[in-house]
């Protein structure tokens, strides 16, 4: 159990730095605009092959191009093992309590976080590729890393449904 505390204590302490980080690049990195909308800031033009080509390739976004990939990027990492860790051996700690759980193998809750652990993985990974080769920003890339994203957001809200699932269910003796 105090692993599981411990990976969410750091996956708590990691959203603080993370922000701060990102924080001293801009307003688009602060923002995680890749991570987390469809806008790229100041301006709110909708995030599209083009607009980030553009966004990458202007001179006054060095900084905070390689603040994103060197920065923000290698926190996002240890920030997606903690939380997918604490996500997983949470429920798979709260599973045997609960009434329907408690016949199955503990490794099943693992699936949806560790599948939520590698899209967030192959998301920085694809962030990082098109953020330091803007050349390879194309219809192929850029749409495997809004892909990653997408099942990055899904499979965390259905591994945060699963963690909250076992923890009511738990409450009802079997």
């Amino acid at each position: 159990m105090r692993i599981v505390i411990a990976s969410a204590a750091i996956a708590l302490i990691l959203t603080f730095k993370i922000s701060n980080e990102a924080s001293r690049f801009g307003q688009a990195v602060a923002e995680r605009f890749l991570e987390r909308g469809n806008s790229i800031p100041p301006g709110n033009s909708p995030i599209t092959v083009e607009s980030l080509r553009s966004w990458t390739t202007n001179p006054e976004n060095g900084a905070a191009v390689r603040g994103y990939i060197y920065n923000v990027l290698p926190w996002d990492i240890v920030f997606l093992a903690c939380l997918g860790c604490f996500l997983a051996l949470g429920s798979a700690a709260l599973a045997p309590s609960a009434r329907w759980a408690s016949n199955l193998p503990s490794y099943i809750f693992w699936v949806v976080p560790g599948l939520y652990m590698l899209a967030d993985l192959a998301e920085d990974i694809m962030i990082a590729w098109l953020l330091s080769a803007p050349g390879a920003i194309g219809p192929p890339g850029f749409g495997l890393m809004r892909s990653a994203t997408q099942l990055k957001t899904l499979a965390a809200g259905v591994s945060f449904g699963q963690l909250l699932l076992v923890c009511v269910l738990g409450l009802f003796p079997k």
